[in-house]
């Protein structure tokens, strides 16, 4: 488990999957995979996850109020850069909210893929998954670069 000092001061502390939470993230790929057979991605690598996330978002498939949905988009977004990476998936309790994050051991490096992507819809903002996943890439680049 790791605590680490948030900028607004409160305190994250950290910790690994349970098997539940390994389940809930599971559960959340699967209603995403289910959109595989419409098209034949290669849906291991990062090209096959952004592919299918932007046409998913191209044909509307799920709506702004699909809050839970649009975070499912997050699991695989999250997964994509998890690989691009070499993040993990843990657990990030502030306060009494706990939410899946992935951490760059050894840093204090800590994304929220999950929001990534509903927080934008929902504020009716138009997503290039491509650009999004290029930008959490060079900030995370950026951030290594001054030692965080």
């Amino acid at each position: 488990m790791q605590v680490k000092q948030d900028p607004s001061t409160s305190i994250q502390i950290f910790r690994n999957l349970t098997i539940e939470d390994q389940q809930r993230l599971d559960k959340q790929r699967a209603l995403i995979e289910e959109y595989l057979s419409v098209n034949n991605y290669n849906y291991e690598t990062i090209d096959g996850k952004l592919h299918l996330i932007n046409d998913l978002l191209e044909y509307k498939v799920f709506r702004s109020d699909e809050k839970y949905e649009l975070q499912c988009l997050g699991v695989v977004f999250g997964d994509a850069l998890l690989i691009k990476l070499g993040l993990n998936w843990q657990i990030v309790k502030e306060e009494s909210v706990e939410d899946p994050c992935l951490v760059l051991d050894g840093t204090s490096i800590v994304l929220f893929p999950l929001t990534a992507i509903s927080k934008r819809i929902e504020n009716n903002e138009e997503v290039d998954v491509f650009d999004l996943f290029d930008g959490f890439i060079d900030t995370v680049a950026e951030m290594k670069r001054k030692g965080y």
